[in-house]
């Protein structure tokens, strides 16, 4: 199976309630050097041709930021804003995006740390699309769900470890 016709079926599902003109925040979760940005920017864009959709993409690792931000240049993309930050603490205000994706992120998160923090930022309704293809660490090849809120919230029940400060 394709593993980018995949991606787009997930992307297009993920998208799929949006109506043209929707102001919509998108955020990638771990984005890297920005090998997924292009295809979520063309899917977003796809159902929100000159709306007011954004997408906002960080990864903890600036030299990663740094390529994403050459590629998404390169790719014409210019609704997407690049940021450094850590996937436990992000720094962003709460209840401010529509949607997340995450790829290859999931299997080696603390699920409680991701889901609660993915809680906090996504609003009432918004969901977060995590796809991950290790076939070396996943029982399965492929790992891809949607998930709510309220599942989100489940996986992120029980107490959290204090963050680490920043170093």
């Amino acid at each position: 199976m394709d593993p980018q016709r995949t991606l787009g079926e997930k992307l297009d599902r993920l998208f799929a309630s949006l109506a043209a003109g929707d102001c919509v925040r998108v955020l990638e979760i771990a984005c890297g050097k920005g090998a997924g940005t292009a295809a979520v920017y063309r899917h977003l864009m796809a159902r929100q041709p000159g709306g007011a959709a954004r997408l906002f993409c960080l990864d903890r690792d600036l030299g990663s930021l740094r390529e994403a931000r050459r590629r998404v240049a390169n790719a014409g993309c210019p609704r997407v804003s690049l940021l450094g930050a850590d996937l436990y603490r992000l720094p962003l205000p709460a209840s401010s995006f529509d949607y997340a994706v995450a790829f290859n992120v999931f299997h080696a998160a603390d699920k409680r740390r991701f889901a609660h923090e993915l809680w906090r930022v996504l609003k009432p309704g918004g969901v977060l699309l995590t796809c991950d293809r290790v076939p070396d660490l996943l029982a399965v090849p492929r790992l891809a769900m949607i998930l709510d809120r309220e599942r989100l919230a489940m996986l992120g029940r029980g107490p959290l470890e204090p963050a680490a400060p920043h170093s």
